[in-house]
């Protein structure tokens, strides 16, 4: 079945399940939306939500702007997909959960991750390939807010991780030239490796 999809990796991007690009309709929201992706299915606090998004104004004003940024957020949502809200609020806390209606990166790299972490020879190599492959470039760059910048840097590593996983694995299989790719791929990341130059 075609999913509407949330690109975070690289500049964040929205398309619907017919493929067709979307503007979110302000940064703000966009912020948001990429936020609450990268929390899926956690319950967070909406006092603290509204805090980490509008730190500079008084606390009802603040919670007063998250509602109404949840509200245009969730209106957004329904053109990525028709059905039910994705955004769940109840009492001091709101949800992300798109019931897997929606493919976001982020979740599908940790999927990926996971599933290497969990597996060995090929089923763990393709796993960890599966992974990389998504990272078209460092979490949200159009998006500037001191939380992202920490977020950013985590998942950089992770990637790294994996990249420095495949380079052994291939090594190890004596593959020289797929090890000799991911090598080049994570030198693109960071140039200061010089064990990968070696």
């Amino acid at each position: 079945m075609p999913q509407g999809r949330i690109l975070l990796f690289g500049n964040v991007q929205f398309y619907t399940a017919e493929g067709q690009a979307l503007e979110a309709p302000s940064p703000r929201v966009q912020e948001l939306c990429t936020y609450l992706a990268l929390h899926q299915g956690e319950p967070l606090d909406r006092r603290r939500l509204a805090f980490l998004f509008w730190p500079n104004v008084p606390e009802q004003a603040a919670r007063r702007n998250l509602r109404q940024y949840l509200h245009r957020l969730r209106h957004f949502l329904r053109l990525l997909d028709t059905g039910d809200p994705f955004i769940v609020a109840e009492g001091s806390t709101v949800l992300f959960d798109p019931h897997r209606r929606l493919w976001i990166d982020v979740q599908a790299f940790n999927a990926y991750l996971q599933r290497a972490d969990a597996s060995e020879g090929a089923v763990r190599l393709a796993a960890l390939r599966s992974a990389v492959d998504l990272y078209r470039g460092d979490l949200a760059l159009n998006i500037y807010d001191d939380w992202c910048q920490a977020e950013r840097e985590r998942y950089r590593q992770r990637y790294e991780r994996a990249l420095q996983e495949l380079i052994a694995l291939y090594e190890a299989a004596h593959r020289l030239d797929e090890a000799i790719y991911w090598a080049e791929r994570a030198l693109q990341v960071n140039p200061l490796q010089e064990p990968l130059y070696r």
